[in-house]
């Protein structure tokens, strides 16, 4: 092939992909991030379980591919969600507009739990509600059949306590470690004083009014202390707190609606607790199928069925606390006893099993209902949390960024001018230096610019605000790199070469610093987009 062959050959193949870009910058839709097209990014910190004791990657994917699935659920269009550093999930959200029902349905670990609740609520005096029913115990009473008549609706608070009644009574519990235990190692809280600077520096931040005379939640729960004392708000040191230490095989359930119109604050003055011994009777991978049902009333609650040893389980659980249920009438009144269900750290619900209806428990055959006050959307979104399966690692959301549909399109409008900007002064400055070379350069750098936005829109690649900063950035090297070629052709005519011969040479000795710095610049963007969030890889 003579030159002037393989020149035609590249002309012809330079206008090919010109108009093949024009057709994709036509025909293809640019994909918007957040900070352009507005939306939620959240940012959660991958801590272990007892299923899974070390944060691995395979675990990271596993979480990734069910959070994936939840998301779809929202019915959000085009969801970022990925890994990020060695531990953390970056969820994008974009046009999601109940901000508190996707935290709720995409971070939630979805680790349902099933107790046998007298056997293992405690009492303020650290005793089973069960062992104290028969000594007539005031506040076993009051824990055990106060339930009865929140059992309908499924927020049961008598005989509850505050958060850190309930963390101190915890703390106060022996080590027991089990294979039933729902969570691994122990779980640290750290509280404030009534009245103190931390509790009013606390409220500060968090935009509330410090309640008197209690203790105020500084920080917490973790399952670290390096966490705890991270999470310290602004203006708080550790030594202003109170470090309280739950052991394992003690947990600390929150007395809550699953609603999320009526779900209180888990650090709120207002939220209630009880403390467990954390023997779970079943776990919520012994259950199937579980969708939105309604009961005999009409109101929503979610129907699961159980797997062979789920439904034994379940069986011989409702015959145990029917059966103490029964011997305990003998005191000459009936306490019919109960069992719970807690999702993660909430009560969902603590229905009562009547010993003359199920004598020998009930079978788990037909399966079974929670039921608790669901409005429709909390129990399809806790019935797609159940089937989907619980996370196999437990997520501590760490950042959350907010940004509204209009900041996002006047930070894509600003972008755009800024680009535009960028182009013309680099174009203003080649043109005015090198002359002819610089009409040449700034029209291979309009060409590159058409190829390269093309590419973005048909991979897609996801355009945010630093990607505009990068494209910008682009230019800018290319015509570094033009400018490079253009010192060294200007050197070699100089050293007495024709023009043809300083050309060819130039571009030869310039393109081995041009492929130097693109190297590192390789090298540097690999490094920001295996450790950096979402907002730093553009």
């Amino acid at each position: 092939m003579t030159d002037r062959q393989r020149n035609g050959f590249i002309l012809a193949l330079v206008a090919g992909l010109i108009a093949a870009s024009i057709v994709v910058l036509t025909q293809f839709k640019t994909t918007l991030g957040l900070d352009l097209k507005g939306g939620v990014e959240l940012v959660y910190q991958g801590q272990p379980t007892p299923q899974t004791p070390v944060v691995t990657q395979t675990a990271l994917a596993r979480a990734v591919d069910i959070m994936r699935q939840r998301v779809d659920q929202l019915g959000v269009a085009e969801p970022q969600i990925q890994t990020s550093g060695g531990n953390q999930i970056s969820v994008g959200l974009p046009d999601v507009k109940d901000i508190a029902r996707a935290e709720k349905l995409v971070g939630t670990t979805a680790r349902l739990a099933f107790y046998d609740w007298e056997a293992n609520a405690l009492t303020p005096n650290g005793k089973t509600v069960a062992s104290q029913l028969r000594t007539q115990d005031p506040n076993a009473v009051t824990i055990s059949q106060g339930l009865n008549a929140g059992a309908a609706t499924g927020n049961p608070g008598a005989g509850s306590m505050s958060l850190y009644q309930a963390v101190s009574l915890a703390a106060k519990q022996p080590v027991r470690i089990s294979s039933d235990n729902s969570r691994q190692g122990p779980q640290y809280f750290m509280f404030g004083g009534p009245g103190s600077a931390a509790c009013a520096a606390a409220a500060r931040a968090q935009g509330v009014t410090p309640v008197v005379g209690a203790h105020c939640l500084l920080s917490g729960p973790d399952d670290n202390l390096q966490d705890l004392r991270s999470g310290l708000p602004a203006g708080v040191s550790a030594a202003q707190g109170q470090t309280l230490t739950v052991p394992q095989g003690t947990v600390v359930l929150q007395a809550a609606d699953p609603s999320a119109k009526s779900t209180t604050a888990f650090n709120s003055p207002s939220a209630q607790f009880f403390v467990l011994n954390d023997h779970v009777a079943l776990f919520g991978n012994d259950i199937t199928n579980p969708q939105q049902t309604t009961d005999s009333t009409g109101s929503p609650d979610v129907s699961f069925g159980f797997t062979s040893r789920g439904g034994r389980a379940f069986q011989t659980v409702t015959a145990t606390v029917a059966h103490r249920g029964d011997l305990v009438s003998g005191l000459g009144q009936t306490l019919n006893q109960h069992f719970a269900v807690a999702l993660d750290t909430k009560l969902i619900t603590v229905p009562q099993i009547e010993f003359s209806k199920y004598p020998d428990g009930i079978p788990g055959d037909n399966g079974a209902d929670i039921t608790g006050g669901f409005t429709i959307q909390s129990a399809q979104d806790l019935a797609t949390q159940l089937r989907l399966g619980a996370l196999p690692i437990q997520l501590k959301l760490i950042s959350e960024n907010q940004v509204s549909a209009t900041l996002g399109s006047q930070a894509l409008h600003q972008g755009l001018i800024a680009g535009a900007a960028g182009l013309l002064i680099v174009a203003i400055f080649l043109i005015a230096y090198y002359r002819v070379l610089g009409v040449i350069a700034t029209a291979g750098l309009l060409v590159y610019g058409v190829y390269l936005y093309a590419l973005i829109k048909l991979i897609p690649i996801t355009l945010t605000l630093p990607g505009i900063a990068g494209l910008i950035l682009t230019i800018g090297v290319a015509a570094d790199a033009n400018i490079v070629i253009f010192e060294r052709v200007k050197e070699e005519i100089r050293a007495g070469r024709s023009i043809r011969q300083g050309i060819a040479t130039g571009y030869r000795k310039g393109l081995t610093a041009i492929i130097d710095a693109n190297v590192v610049t390789i090298m540097t963007a690999f490094i920001l987009f295996v450790l950096a969030t979402a907002d730093v890889k553009g």
